[in-house]
């Protein structure tokens, strides 16, 4: 299998696909930005996923060119596939028997992680080359990871589930693991300055995080959106962070201030997951259908 088109098949594996519980009806949408000093401004926007089906959690490459998604578009699994944002061209990148969630291009910028999902008895990190061939598993635990960043090559912050939720830091050639927070949002990211981000939960009122790499230094930043799942995309510059609550775009500066609106997305019934490009000049959101 040679080529950028190539599907990418998962070949330790051949049993067939198992149905999963249906995921819902989501879209992403893509909109040009900009960034002003003290604000956000959108521009154009459409729909790039306009199929029925769940299309969710997009992750932008480094070098701004492509956007990465997880589907489901038969209505029985999860695949990846990738957005060309030059030509608009969509490309099928996994067909495995399983699911695969959480996609994000690899620091090599030649392959791409994902948790790959078996009828929710395990949910492990795999690695997938970008141009074809074999995945490899990265990170395989007795618990299931929901989602995770690379805080570097070989330190990963996963979100395990149970009861309750934790975010752990776990060390890839060892297998050590440091639980940081328990209660926590699904939102992980690596900020801008390379800490990693992440959000506790205080009942209904989520409150961003920030950590060193090392595990060391956690900080409480300032209050999320209150009644949401507490997702957040940073800018490029870590200068502030965009956030939705129900059907609109939020803004906040790290400094002091407060959520300023940017923008009411008519055309969503609710909005959900955010990417920013490298660049700063692309806005990915997930809206369920109005």
């Amino acid at each position: 299998m040679n080529g950028a088109s190539a599907l990418l098949f998962l070949l330790a594996v051949q049993q067939p696909a198992t149905a999963t519980p249906p995921l819902p009806e989501t879209d992403i949408l893509l909109y040009e930005m900009s960034v002003h000093p003290g604000g956000v401004a959108l521009g154009l926007g459409r729909n790039i996923t306009a199929i029925p089906g769940y299309d969710n959690q997009p992750s932008f490459s480094a070098d701004g060119r492509s956007l990465f998604f997880s589907a489901r578009r038969d209505g029985k699994q999860n695949d990846i596939y990738r957005f060309d944002l030059r030509s608009h061209a969509t490309e099928r990148l996994t067909q495995s028997p399983k699911n695969e969630y959480s996609p994000a291009e690899g620091a090599d910028k030649k392959s791409f992680t994902v948790v790959w999902e078996d009828s929710g008895q395990r949910q492990e990190i795999w690695r997938y080359p970008a141009k074809g061939g074999r995945a490899e598993t990265v990170l395989k635990l007795p618990d299931l990871i929901g989602y995770y960043t690379f805080a570097a090559p070989e330190i990963v912050f996963a979100f395990i589930l149970g009861e309750p939720q934790r975010l752990e830091r776990i060390e890839l050639s060892t297998l050590e693991r440091k639980v940081i927070a328990v209660d926590i949002g699904r939102c992980v990211k690596t900020a801008p300055d390379g800490s990693v981000s992440y959000v506790r939960m205080d009942n209904k009122q989520p409150i961003l995080h920030r950590i060193d790499g090392d595990g060391a230094n956690d900080t409480a930043l300032f209050p999320l959106l209150p009644d949401t799942e507490g997702d957040y995309a940073w800018l490029p510059d870590g200068s502030g962070v965009l956030s939705t609550r129900n059907s609109a775009l939020y803004y906040r500066g790290i400094g002091a201030g407060d959520w300023q609106l940017v923008a009411e997305i008519k055309e969503a019934g609710g909005l959900s997951r955010l990417a920013v490009s490298p660049d700063g000049k692309l806005l990915a959101l997930v809206a369920a259908p109005r």
